[in-house]
């Protein structure tokens, strides 16, 4: 287990960018009071984009009852102390999104490739933090809701191949790998509303989709279907 005193201090650190203070303290005790009540998880890097999103529009005991049923629904060594579980289970996320961008944009994806651009550039922020940062705090928020809907974690999923997909002839056009992270910061900043939200994950691209095209992936791979609690 992480001792307190180190999760402390680690939360110091990352909070410190915070720009409210009362913010910043009242973040800093829901992370605590969640590393107290899950102990096996602790404190992992990504929680405090989090936490400040929910406290930014709910009170402070309100915000740890959410932020304690968002963690439920998602994967669960996307937050684990274990860092060779956590990075095995962050690594799979992006693995996902991958694969269903190569059965969707197989042309994105070599040009990714070209432009020598790891997805973990960007993958990595969008899910750890399940958007918190990357979009506006009301769409954030609406994702969040369907994250604790039916959908679960392929609510985030979806997301991020719904936001390549849409951008890929931009993305086609970028000519070196700033410009490509530029459109890629663009495409993401374009989910600015609640309504983009459920635009794009109710109908531009829906769970019932990523799974269908992650289906004809593993089936052209020879892979095992993957789920969060390592069944197949």
């Amino acid at each position: 287990r992480t001792a307190p005193a180190l999760l402390d201090n680690n939360m110091e650190f990352e909070l410190e960018e915070e720009e409210d203070f009362a913010r910043r303290v009242s973040a800093k005790r829901l992370l605590l009071a969640y590393a107290r009540y899950r102990p096996d998880v602790g404190y992992c890097q990504g929680m405090n984009f989090v936490a400040a999103v929910l406290l930014s529009v709910v009170a402070e005991h309100s915000a740890l009852l959410v932020f304690c049923g968002l963690l439920a629904r998602l994967p669960t060594d996307l937050y684990c102390i274990d860092p060779e579980r956590l990075a095995a289970c962050r690594e799979e996320m992006q693995g996902r999104v991958w694969r269903v961008l190569a059965v969707q944009c197989p042309r994105l994806i070599e040009h990714f490739k070209a432009m020598e651009v790891d997805p973990n550039l960007f993958l990595a922020r969008w899910l750890t933090t399940i958007f918190a940062g990357v979009l506006p705090v009301s769409a954030t928020v609406r994702l969040w809701d369907h994250v604790l809907g039916d959908a679960g974690e392929h609510a985030v999923l979806c997301l991020a191949v719904g936001i390549l997909i849409r951008a890929e002839m931009q993305l086609l056009k970028a000519e070196d790998t700033g410009r490509l992270m530029e459109g890629l910061s663009t495409a993401a900043s374009e989910v600015a509303t609640t309504a983009d939200v459920d635009s794009l994950l109710l109908r531009f691209f829906t769970v019932h989709r990523f799974l269908h095209l992650e289906s004809i992936a593993r089936t052209a791979s020879g892979t095992p279907h993957y789920s969060p609690n390592g069944s197949s």
